[in-house]
């Protein structure tokens, strides 16, 4: 009796507990492996072109190959990064990975950043040119409506603000999760920190800091993920009404203003995950609608095998033109591959360098011997140095001494006595060339005189031969 008593009761616990722990974020171990939405998903090492097509950065924001720095450590800098495609979903989690550095001992009390799930598509109401004519940025984000430091003060959705703390050490920040509804206007200083906000340690940590945002339908909880514990940072309650869809996440930071340097903020990595399996989180490059019709509740259950195979026809045309959407992709990432691979190789052969020059270093001889064989080597060179230095130095002077020696020989007197020479060379060249044109004359006329008397004496012989053969 007992023993079913205790099955009876305890199977409807086990059942609650199994079904909690699939819809809600673990307090131990790792993630739950839900659909991850690779367009509102970032990682290191980044491509700036592809993180531009999907997100909007602007002010001090910018990519890099190792992070998303939102802020330097430059005073009264704004960063923005928004997305431009909406989350599709209501039930989701965000894991940021952070990083914020500072060199102060404690960074300005107006310091912050921030996470945001709003309704608006703000990419498209924020102008960076029509702030950026203001001359003062600050001043270009209030006249644009964006009161909240980089953000506007009246907003639908979440956000999540991290504020330096000033009552505790300078590596913790007050963290205020704030869900409005879009009727109230929020004031730095003021509503934020909040009274209730939580402390969390961010700042110069050795290893970078994960945040964990996980939204469900009716429960919005954050928590600071470290060496594998799960810490509670805020948790907002939406039981009276559901959290929308179709919402927008990006970031804001403001590095602060006063004596004190600003923290050095950066993102790199953050990885967004759908949990609701019955919904596509983010818009696809294929039919979105055919997708989404394919795993609404009526095609999760079949009648019959007739209905599988033409749910499965269907799957088979979705990754046909899936595979050929990606072929260009493929080239793409292939081409990377090579780059890669043709670094690596580089790299290779320099370690191969390094490592030979590490052994002739380090061949086992104490530091003494390897300082004199260096002593020794320097000498050397030194001496061979100096032999071809003083080869080289008789050369010149041999070298210049010829130089002086053609320069005096034609210059100043001796240059008057070259040039009578030269003209009466002259003189007896044009008379010896006019002698030897007046005998070339006569050799030629000479030359003619016999040819045309040959030539007489030829016809003569031809006229006598004529007559005595002919006549």
């Amino acid at each position: 009796f007992w023993l079913k008593f205790l099955i009876h009761v305890s199977m409807p616990m086990i059942a609650l507990v199994v079904l909690l722990a699939r819809i809600s974020v673990p307090c131990f171990g790792q993630l739950p492996s839900f659909v991850e939405l690779k367009q509102h998903s970032f990682e290191a090492p980044f491509d700036y072109t592809e993180q531009l097509e999907t997100w909007k950065v602007s002010g001090a924001s910018i990519v890099t190959r190792e992070h998303v720095l939102l802020t330097p450590n430059v005073l009264q800098r704004f960063g923005f990064m928004f997305s431009k495609q909406p989350l599709n979903t209501n039930a989701f989690n965000v894991s940021l990975v952070l990083k914020v550095t500072g060199t102060a001992p404690s960074p300005p009390q107006d310091q912050s950043f921030a996470f945001f799930y709003i309704q608006e598509n703000i990419t498209k109401s924020y102008d960076q040119d029509q702030v950026a004519q203001e001359g003062d940025w600050r001043k270009g984000l209030e006249k644009a409506g964006f009161l909240l430091e980089g953000m506007k003060n009246q907003f639908t959705g979440l956000g999540v603000f991290f504020t330096p703390s000033k009552s505790t050490s300078s590596g913790s920040h007050k963290v205020t999760a704030i869900s409005s509804y879009g009727t109230s206007a929020f004031k730095m200083g003021w509503d934020i920190p909040s009274s209730y906000a939580k402390v969390a340690n961010i700042r110069n940590r050795q290893d970078e800091a994960e945040i964990v945002v996980s939204v469900s339908p009716k429960l919005i909880q954050g928590f600071l993920v470290s060496n594998g514990e799960w810490q509670s940072i805020f948790r907002v309650d939406h039981s009276a009404t559901n959290i929308f869809k179709n919402g927008y996440i990006g970031f804001t930071a403001f590095s602060g203003t006063g004596r004190s340097e600003a923290d050095r903020i950066s993102v790199s990595r953050m990885t967004v995950r759908n949990l609701d399996l019955t919904t596509i989180g983010e818009s696809l490059t294929q039919d979105t609608e055919t997708f989404a019709k394919m795993i609404d509740e009526e095609h999760r259950h079949f009648a019959d095998q007739r209905g599988q195979a033409a749910h499965l026809q269907r799957v088979l045309s979705l990754i046909e033109k899936h595979v050929e959407e990606a072929g260009p992709l493929d080239k793409k990432v292939y081409k990377s591959l090579e780059a890669m691979n043709g670094r690596m190789s580089t790299m290779e052969a320099n370690c191969k360098t390094l490592t030979k020059s590490v052994r002739i270093v380090g061949s086992g001889k104490s530091h003494e011997e390897m300082v004199g064989l260096v002593k020794s080597e320097i000498v050397g060179l030194k001496r061979a140095l100096s032999s071809d230095a003083a080869v080289q130095k008789r050369t010149l002077e041999a070298v210049t001494k010829s130089v002086e020696d053609v320069k005096d020989k034609y210059t100043g007197a001796s240059s008057e006595l070259a040039l009578a020479t030269m003209a009466a060379e002259g003189s007896k060249l044009e008379v010896t060339v006019r002698s030897r044109s007046s005998q070339m004359s006569w050799m030629l006329f000479t030359i003619i005189g016999c040819v045309l008397v040959c030539g007489c004496l030829v016809a003569a012989r031809m006229n006598s031969y004529e007559k005595k053969h002919f006549i």
